[in-house]
């Protein structure tokens, strides 16, 4: 395949995933984080580039902050990429775990260097703190993982001498940067209710809201860490649900954009959450007419994508 040469006009998502592994282990070339890419290519119908970035504790605190913002560099430089349409790359960042830590990093050198994130997706991100949270001590040793895991991986990661409130650790605790004023990407955080961290989890969501940051997130009360590994399971379908809606919301306001005579300015034009909950309700709404407008219900959009959704919805 040439993949200088464009194969279309269409604006096409660009996920670029960090896969999980607690900053130690896994990799691009695993076989269950092969696989989910592979299915986000087909639910999603969108370009995936999963980095492959270098692991402690060989590896420390921030080569893989480093390895993922060179990686968004790379995606967002590629002329095969751009959208005829508007002849800009659509990036979004996906991350499980310490993916999930990683695209909240890299996304903070993309504001400052000007470079366009529509939005980030973290599946049960790794973070942490120096407290000891309710859910690390309820859920301690069960579904697979223990609190001495989790900080011996922080260990392996952290600046020697650094304790578990370093901002990469804990990005909203006494030591992390102030995200107020900033024009943070849009983020969805999904969090499974058998995680032991997902009280950090939760308290990065609240982080968000308060530094005035745009924050959706999806609790799921009987999931497991890694549940978007396994095949066929409701929880999965639950999010590649989410995704494609996300995916496709922001599409609609990039034609939106582009198609515009006013432009992003135009009174009619909002890019606060508020508003684009808007147009995901109106999204839901038509989707959920079912047959009128795809013959199928709103739980297959994943067998036409966010882009063909987009165009559905359109035409309808």
């Amino acid at each position: 395949m040439e993949l200088e040469k464009p194969v279309t006009g269409d604006i096409v998502p660009v996920i670029l995933f960090f896969h999980g592994g607690s900053f130690a282990h896994s990799s691009a070339n695993s076989a269950i984080y092969d696989t989910l890419c592979r299915r986000l290519v087909g639910i999603c119908k969108a370009v995936v580039v999963s980095v492959n970035y270098r692991r402690a504790p060989e590896n420390p605190y921030p080569c893989a902050y480093d390895d993922g913002w060179a990686a968004l560099k790379w995606v967002n430089s590629r002329p095969w990429l751009k959208s005829e349409e508007d002849s800009k790359v659509h990036i979004y960042m996906v991350g499980d775990s310490s993916g999930g830590n990683i695209v909240h990093n890299v996304a903070l050198k993309a504001v400052e260097s000007g470079i366009e994130v529509l939005g980030n997706i973290l599946l049960n991100p790794m973070f942490g703190g120096q407290e000891r949270t309710e859910s690390e001590k309820r859920l301690d040793g069960k579904y697979f993982v223990t609190i001495q895991d989790r900080d011996w991986y922080w260990r392996a990661f952290l600046p020697e001498g650094e304790d578990r409130d370093h901002a990469a650790c804990n990005p909203f605790g006494p030591n992390g940067k102030s995200l107020v004023g900033m024009k943070f990407p849009k983020s969805l955080v999904v969090v499974a209710g058998l995680d032991l961290v997902q009280d950090w989890q939760l308290a990065y969501v609240e982080g968000l809201k308060k530094a005035g940051q745009e924050v959706k997130h999806l609790y799921l009360d009987k999931a497991t860490i890694g549940f978007y590994l396994l095949p066929n399971n409701d929880h999965f379908y639950t999010v590649m649900d989410e995704i494609i809606l996300l995916l496709t919301v922001f599409l609609i306001i990039a034609m939106l954009r582009f198609c515009s005579p006013m432009g992003s300015g135009s009174s009619w034009y909002r890019d606060d959450w508020a508003w684009l909950l808007g147009v995901e309700g109106l999204v839901q709404h038509l989707a959920g007419l079912g047959s009128c407008v795809f013959g199928t219900s709103t739980s297959k959009w994943h067998d036409c994508g966010c882009y063909g959704l987009m165009k559905a919805l359109v035409a309808a």
